[in-house]
Parts: C-alpha cells; structure tokens; sequence
C-alpha cells in the first residue's frame, strides 16, 4: 500500500519483495518525500492492522466461531489502454484530467502481477476461521473498466490476462509487410497511404508498427523533437518542467511492446461486469462511426481547434469529440483493425469465446436471463447466479452505464451542468429485474452480495440511453455503424407510455433534479436496497478510491458498499473479501487490500542505447507503479483512509435463526469384509424458524464400496465419495432421514464424518456435524478381498455407480478377476498430455468401443500416508479435452502441489490399459514431475512413481517410492546386478485402493550399476516395473 507522505524521508526496512503479502503485513512507501517536481522511487513500510467498524456492537469470541461464507477477490479499473490508437484525446489532459497517464504503457504488466498475487492468496484466505483453518477463494470479481477505450484489441487483451492466455505482445499497429498494400489500406483513408509513403514503404511502415509510436516518443513528433513545454514524458528523453528529474529509460516503451508475456492467468473462476470505459469511446461518449473510422486510421491528433480548455471538468474532460476537430500537426502512426469498437453483445461474445472446460459460465455472461437478452435485443449484460462454492448467497451483476454517451449536460436552461455519461444510473427495465431477483432470494432466504461498476454516489446522471445516436445497420466490423447505439427497444425511464418524460433510477433521490413531479415519485438504488434485508453489500470500482461506507436502512440494520481503488491509479491495489459467519447473530466483511507482486523498488534509471530492452515483465509493472505514484496528478485521494482499507465491517445476520443438528448410526458395528454396512443420518431443525435449503454432506470412507442412499425427503447425488442429499426445507421440530448403504472393503477403522447447513443463521455449532466409527473384521476364511468391486462388466450397482469405480478414481468396467489372463492391451498407446500453463490439454486416440476415463488424483507427499484425492474427473471420454485446473465438486482452482493423471481405458473384450503422468503444479503452472512413472495393462498395479531425490538423504542410498494397487498384493523390492538379483525387501503395505509411500535404504553392500526392481503378485498375475538405474 502506498502510504500517505509525511514530512520526513522514510527508511528502508524489510525485504523488498512484495509476493505473498497483504498489506497487513507490509506497505508500500516512498524512500523520500518528493519536492515539487521531484521523484522517488518505492520501498516497503510497515503493514496496517484490521480496523473494525460496523453498526451492532462487536461480539466478543467471534474470532473463535466464525466460519467462512465466501471468499472472493476484487479487481477493478484496470484501462488497458492501446496507447498508440489515434482515437486517443491525450492533448487534453491539462491539469488534474485523465486523458493521459505515464504509467498506461505498463498497465497489462500490472495486471498481470495483480493476478499472481491474487493466486498466492487462492489457496487460504488471510483470515482464520474459528477453526484454526482458512478457506480457499472461491471467485474474483472484475468490477469495470477492464478496457480504456471500447477497443476490441483492449478488450481482448484483458481476457487473455484473465485466463492466462499466451504468450501476449500489447503492441499494436500492423507489422507485416504485406499488410501495408495500399489496396488493403484503401478504407483506412489518405492518412494511412501518407504513413506508408513517410515511412519509405511497406517494409518501413511494418517496422515502425513493430515499435511504440505515441506521445511518449519525442521522434515521433512532427518537428522530430520535443516541444518547449512537453506535456507527455518520454523515458528516452525526459525535459521540460515536469519531467526533467524523472529517470531516462533509454528503448523502454518499445520494450513495453514488445516483451513477450505468459500470462499466468487467474486460479479461480472470475465473474464481470462492465464499465463505463467498456462501452463507451474514451468512458465518455457513445462510440459513433465517424469516431471508429478515425480509431483504424492513420491520423493521432495532437490538438484540437476547438478550445479545450472550456471542456468540463474530469472525469468528463476526456471527450472523443474534440477528435472531430483535429489540429494540424498530428502524428501518424500505424493502423490496426483490432482498434474496431465492440458493442455490449461483442464483449459478451469475447468473453464467451474461450471453451474453459466443465462449468463454463462465459465469465457471468451465460447467466444473463433469456428474456432480458431477448427483450434487449442482446444486449443485457446484468445477471445473477447461486454459486456452487457458496451455498445460501446469490450474487447478482448489475449494469450501472449510461449509454447515453453525453459529457456534462445542461438539462434545463439557466441551471448548470448535470454528470454525464462517465457517471451510471439503473435503467428502468434493469431495475424491475433486479427487484424480481431481490424479491426471489428472500424468498429463498438467499442472502445477496451485489456487484457493480458505479458506487452509490457516482449512480448521479439524468442521460438516458435513448440519447446516443440512431441505430442503423450493421456494419463490417459486426455491429451498428454507431457501435454505441441503444439496441435496448424498452424506454430506459419508468414511463412507457410516454418515453423520455418518466424517470430514470439513480443512487439516491436527491441525485435525481429531472424527474417529473420530484424525485419522490420514482424508487431509488438505496431504496430499493432498503426493501431487502438480505442484501449484505454492494461492491463496486470506477472511483478509483478505496471508500467503505455502510447504509443503514430504515429498520436500522446495515449493508456496506465496498470500493475499491483502480489497477491503473495509485495506489495500484485490490482487495480481498471474505464474508464470515460470527454465529452469534452478526456477520463480518474482512477487506484485506493487497498490492501487486511487482518488486517494491524499480529499476535504477539507464542512459545506455536501449538499455531498458533487458528489463522483465515484473520490472516493467514496478516500474508502472512507480510512475503512478510520481504522476503529478496523483493526489493521494486513491488511498482513502486507514479505515476505508484493512477492515472488518460488521453487520447483522438477516437470515432466520434455527438450529440445525446431524445425528448418526452405524449398523452392524463391526462389520465384515464384504458385508453391507447401513448409515443412519438423522437432520433435525431445532430453532423456531423454518429453514429453507437445508444440505446434508456426508464425506464416505475410502475403503467402502457405495451402494445406494435413499432420503426421506429430497434427493442425494454423489460426485467421488461425497455424498450431497438436498433435503429442502424443514419447519421448526421437523427432521429428515437420510439412508446410506455401503460396502466395506477391506479391514481397519472406519470413519466417517457428516455435516448439515442450510440458509439460516444458526448459532449452535457444536452439532453442525457428526462422525461414526465402525470396525471392519476379515471376512470368513480370512479373506480380506474386495468382493464389493467384483462386478460384471457393464451391470449397475444400486447406487448408480459403474461397477469397480468407488471414488478415489479405478477402472471403467471393473478389474479383471484374479487369476484372470491378462490380455494385451495397448488402448491407450497413442494417448499424450501437453501441458499449457495452467491448463493440461489431453490427446486421446483409442480404437473403437473402447471407453476412457481421465481422473486427476491430488497426492499428498508428508510423512504419513494419507492416500491420494479425486480431484477433478471425466467419464465416457470420446475425444481430445483440457482440464482447466478446476476441481469438479467446488468449481475452484486446485492448490500448488503434486498431481497424477490418470487414464484409464477398456473394451468390450475385457482388454485393459491404464496410463498416468505424474505432474507439478507450482505458481499455478502445470510441469512434468521429475521422476519415473508407468502404466499396467494387467489391472494389478495402477500407480507407481520414483520420487526425487533418487539415492538422496545422508548415504546416497534412500529410496522413496509412492505405489497404488488396484487389488490386495504381494509388494517386493529387488535390487538387481546385471540379471542377478542380489537383495530383496519386501514390503508390508499390500492393500489395494491406496496409496503406499515408502522410504527405505538400498543395502550397503551394494556397489556398482544397480537396477531397483518393483514386483507385484497376486494369485496367478506378477506384474515388474523397473524403476530407477543407478551406479552406487
């Protein structure tokens, strides 16, 4: 966090690296106190503590009961600007405007760095629950503003970034040769055949399309030199008032062009919703086609006959308009047709574009209700959806834009000006929607977080959609000639008879001057929020200031709007939010700010010939964020106050109070290998209120084969060894049976743990959940066998599941009997893995009728064998697949760590072929794990895999060897010379469905080239796997 500045320099202390820290911990501060036009560079403060606020009194002992609802982080604001696009107005920013930032060029290495910090906090958030343990983040919201400028190039930039896409380039500007032809050019005006001919031809125009042409480049001035009074800063050559004690960067904007970045992409799913930059030219006007062509074209004006200086006041300063009346002088710079507009539909069509696999929701956009989409004729961006990851909230999108497109607006002659379009409003449509969907959830007894671009206080302009220009017909670029049209047909006020003399929905009703007959006579947003109680907070951006400020309703409960600051503004942060259960009738928002992973100090300035070609991509965002800081327009104001940053906000608790309780059985206990075993799970809601959505979630054993569940009420589905009963609602004293019959497998302890929830606020937590254990005895005989897996290929058990495919993952059509001969089968021969950042791409060619399953098993490597865990799984594979790194049950990003990927594949003639791939997950990046791995065509041994260090430890000769049986075996390691097996171990750990770890030491007596050999045997079937070579 960047701290305010105070009237001393501050000093260094503490690392440097700002990877993995929330601002809790550490902020960002200057090394000294900049004079007028002085720069500093960054370095490391100490950290800010949680301040708590909130409307009821703070609880004591919540910390030790709270529970996480949701985890989620906030982004917002980033403007990814094509800083090279004529249909840029730069020239205006004079004073405290926002046409123009030094730091644009580096906003998508910021992005990116945002994006990895935000992955370092996916797997645990900062804040414990009353537990001891953390919950893993479920979602991001982009709240707005994702692109600068309504580009197409901007917009699909951001996307990429998001879903780590790559490697990325944020260069435009066509850089081939043949793309300059004049012919091709022709519909981009004289302009571009100027740019050619200046440029000596088509291979000089496509150089210079491969380098920074703009503002921040002196050379690329008419005269060839900088002005008397530059208004830009070029790192080449800094001069002039501003900017002559900023460093020289000698090649450093060609560098931002040109590096090449893989983009590592969120770990969780992320949801947008967007902002007034998003579709509208410049966040101001509507985008018209006069305006698109100048943005492909050739010409970047660097001034403007019409006088600037009488443009309104920021944010509304930057209007497209003044475009249309150029000055002379302008520069010319490359074309690009990625520079098109896109209109609501086309965004949501980019967005939508990337197949991400199972779950894919088009980023929110897929949420949007058939008939509002109908209705608006595509382009209803507001949605809402339950997510899976949080069971009793609804998060609802909304659509704050004005799309109107008018800068500040003289309404009624004689009085000043009123906001424009920069600033949002609901339009009426919008509004009865998101009152139907209000009403819906408390119904349900859903609580609602809302999401947005526009805070209260910026929902202020009286422009109505209507206002921006006709639409017409589509043009080649795939939507309107005026891309910034109101395809919407409905009126956007509240009067239908008469459009355009109703009124429209701001903020509040004093915001409202234009309404006929008073504000009085129409809902606002805060009004509208008073009505619900279920509304816990409204998060959105566009302010670029960290604001948190609560509402109270007029039944004296809260709700808080949570604002964040911008990506592309000091101070550069972004927040993460968890909403936790104190269980004692209050809830809390904990907003943790974090920067970005960017290194705290920048590079040293550099003056040799292209010296900044050398920086990384982490540099480039340090040095974004450096330049924001010493932006003479920055004021500080981003930061907000200590109290608007680290917080935790409380607020009542809206849902119904009732006490939700598991009770559970076992029978027989014990029970014997082979024998069926019945779970008895008593739901009972003891509280005075009915409970809506009650969820009994029962964990079963690994070493049980499932069988059937049947509930008293509702329905149950498994997914692996989960067992999820959707009971519904119970009233007050009413309770709910639930059934479950398994199989047990083998010996041991049994342990099995359930628990209940529901959409209530229930302060009872000591019997939220229940465990049983029961003892498993061997079966007569002696038999510990898995008589429960040994089903006929192709039948069904009861419980629905494919026969031999207990969770945990095994085979499609049930292993082969023991003593069964083993067939040949190569099904899977032609089978690869190509890795691809954080995604692993599956190429699957398998002869006809066969079938394929792909299970992801997470391992855990420690000292104990904890087995392996179903984390993601594909069945009835039929062609090529990417998994998207996502666990199938919760929807969330998997955690850095050790993976199998398995295959598995078989056919009608009982011909089997298992292969897997052991792989890493490290920073959210998938790799090969050093190591050896194999595949058995018998069904005997699944898994096995030499892990590093190969002969490691003090004596060179440890071994650690990880193996997964299908079935209970004989485990024996040799260790051969040549072909002589000169010693043995044999080991202990023998039964099948789990994972063994074993480390153990190769004889002492060995010398020389030394094979180590795993043999498994089970009646007539002996399976060898050679595993490592080495000379001792």
């Amino acid at each position: 966090m960047l701290a305010a500045l105070t009237g001393t320099a501050v000093a260094t202390h503490g690392s440097s690296d700002t990877g993995g820290h929330t601002t809790v911990d550490q902020t960002l501060v200057p090394r000294m106190k900049p004079e007028g036009n002085g720069y500093t560079s960054l370095t490391t403060g100490p950290g800010e503590p949680y301040i708590v606020r909130g409307g009821p009194a703070a609880p004591k002992g919540r910390a030790a009961r709270r529970r996480s609802l949701a985890y989620f982080s906030q982004m917002t604001d980033f403007q990814l600007a094509d800083e090279e696009s004529p249909a840029r107005v730069e020239f205006l920013d004079v004073g405290p405007a926002s046409a123009w930032r030094p730091q644009e060029g580096f906003t998508p290495f910021q992005i990116d760095e945002t994006i990895r910090q935000i992955n370092n906090f996916a797997p645990a958030s900062p804040v414990q629950q009353g537990d001891g343990t953390r919950n893993a983040m479920d979602f991001a919201l982009i709240t707005g503003d994702q692109a600068d400028n309504q580009h197409l190039n901007e917009t699909v930039w951001v996307r990429d970034l998001l879903e780590g896409n790559g490697p990325l380039t944020f260069n435009s500007g066509l850089s081939r040769p043949e793309d300059y032809a004049l012919e091709k050019l022709a519909a981009q005006g004289p302009s571009c055949a100027a740019f050619v001919a200046a440029k000596g031809g088509a291979a000089g125009a496509a150089a210079e399309g491969a380098r920074y042409t703009g503002v921040q480049d002196y050379d690329d001035y008419p005269t060839g030199t900088h002005p008397a009074k530059p208004l830009f800063y070029d790192p080449d050559e800094p001069t002039g008032p501003e900017w002559a004690n900023w460093p020289t960067y000698n090649g450093l904007m060609d560098r931002a062009q040109q590096i090449p970045v893989d983009p590592q992409g969120l770990a969780v799913p992320f949801y947008i919703t967007n902002g007034n930059h998003d579709v509208l030219a410049q966040g101001n006007e509507d985008a018209v086609r006069s305006i698109e062509d100048i943005a492909t074209g050739c010409f970047k004006a660097l001034g403007t006959t019409s006088d600037p200086t009488a443009a309104p006041a920021p944010p509304e300063g930057a209007d497209p308009s003044f475009l249309l009346s150029p000055a002379n002088g302008g520069m010319l710079v490359p074309p690009d047709p990625r520079r098109q507009f896109v209109d609501k539909p086309q965004i949501k069509q980019v967005y939508g574009a990337t197949n991400e696999g199972p779950g894919d929701d088009d980023h929110g956009f897929a949420h949007v209700d058939t008939s509002e989409n109908t209705k608006s004729s595509g382009s209803a961006s507001y949605y809402a959806w339950d997510p899976p990851q949080t069971p009793g909230l609804r998060f609802i999108s909304i659509d704050t834009n004005s799309e109107g497109g008018q800068t500040a607006e003289t309404l009624v002659p004689g009085q000043p000006s009123t906001p424009g379009s920069s600033n949002g409003n609901l339009d009426d449509p919008q509004f009865q929607w998101l009152k139907r969907e209000l009403t819906a959830a408390r119904g349900r007894d859903q609580m609602v977080v809302l999401f947005g671009h526009r805070p209260v206080r910026s929902m202020n302009t009286q422009i109505r959609d209507e206002q921006a220009a006709p639409c017409t017909v589509d043009d080649a670029h795939g939507h309107d000639q005026n891309p910034g049209c109101d395809r919407d047909p409905r009126p956007s006020d509240d009067d239908p008879d008469t459009p355009g003399l109703g009124c429209l929905h701001n903020g509040t009703d004093a915001q409202n001057t234009t309404c006929p007959g008073g504000a009085a006579q129409h809902e606002s947003f805060v009004e509208l929020i008073d009505q619900f109680p279920n509304v816990a907070g409204y998060v959105p951006g566009h302010t670029h200031e960290h604001r948190l400020t609560p509402f109270k309703r007029t039944s004296g409960t809260t709700w808080w709007e949570i604002n964040t600051s911008a990506v592309v503004d000091p101070p550069n942060q972004s927040r993460l939010i968890d909403l936790m259960d104190n269980r004692d009738g209050t809830l809390s928002f904990f907003n943790t700010v974090i920067d970005h992973s960017a290194p705290a100090t920048a590079p040293p300035a550099c003056t040799q010939a292209g010296c900044a070609t050398a920086f990384t991509a982490p540099q480039l965002a340090s040095i974004g964020r450096t330049f924001s800081f010493n932006d003479p327009d920055n004021d500080n104001t981003g930061l907000g106050a200590a109290r608007d940053r680290n917080a935790e906000l409380l607020l009542e608790d809206p849902r119904p109070v009732a006490d939700l309780s598991v009770v559970k059985g076992d029978a027989p206990d014990p029970v014997r290998v082979g024998q069926e075993l019945t779970y008895t799970l008593t739901v009972r809601n003891s509280g005075t209120s009915r409970a809506q959505s009650v969820v009994l979630t029962d964990e079963l054993p690994e070493q049980v084969t499932f069988r059937e569940a049947q509930v008293s009420q509702g329905t149950c589905t498994r997914s692996g060894r989960t067992l999820e009963c959707a009971i519904g609602a119970l009233e007050p004293d009413a309770s709910a049976t639930v059934t479950v019959k398994v199989v047990a497998d083998r010996e041991g302890e049994l342990r099995n743990r359930a628990f209940v929830r529901g959409n209530v606020s229930d302060r009872a937590a000591d019997n939220d959940a229940a465990t049983t254990t029961t003892e498993v005895l061997a079966a007569p005989g002696g038999d510990t066998s898995t008589p429960g897996t040994q089903t006929p290929p192709g039948t069904q058990t009861p419980g629905g599941s494919p026969p031999g495919n207990p969770a945990g993952g095994g085979p499609l059509a049930g292993a082969p009997l023991a003593g069964a001969p083993c067939a040949s089968a190569a099904l899977l021969s032609s089978a690869r893995v190509r890795l691809r950042g954080a995604r692993v791409g599956v190429l699957v060619r398998v002869p006809a009728g066969a079938r394929v399953q792909a299970d992801v098993l997470q391992s855990s490597v420690g000292r104990r064998v904890v087995g392996e865990r179903l984390v993601a799984r594909f069945s009835d594979v039929r062609k090529d697949f990417t998994w998207n790194g996502r666990a199938n049950r919760r929807g969330r990003s998997v955690s850095d760590g050790i993976y199998f990927l398995r295959l598995s594949a078989g056919d009608a003639n009982g011909a089997r072929d298992v292969r897997h791939v052991v792989l890493r997950r490290e920073d959210g990046r998938w790799a090969r794990r050093p190591g050896f791995a194999g595949r058995s065509s018998c069904g005997l041994l699944t898994s096995y895999t030499l892990e590093r260090p190969v002969f490691g430890g003090r004596s060179n000769r440890a071994l650690r060897v990880a193996y997964r049986l299908a079935h209970d075996a004989e485990v024996t390691f040799e260790f051969l010379r040549g072909r002589r097996v000169i010693a043995r171990r044999d080991a202990t750990a023998r039964r099948g469905g789990v994972t063994h770890r074993l480390r153990f030491n190769a004889p002492r007596r060995l010398r020389g080239d030394i094979r180590v050999r795993l043999v498994a045997k089970r009646g007539g079937e002996r399976l060898t796997r050679v595993l490592v070579s080495r000379r001792l």
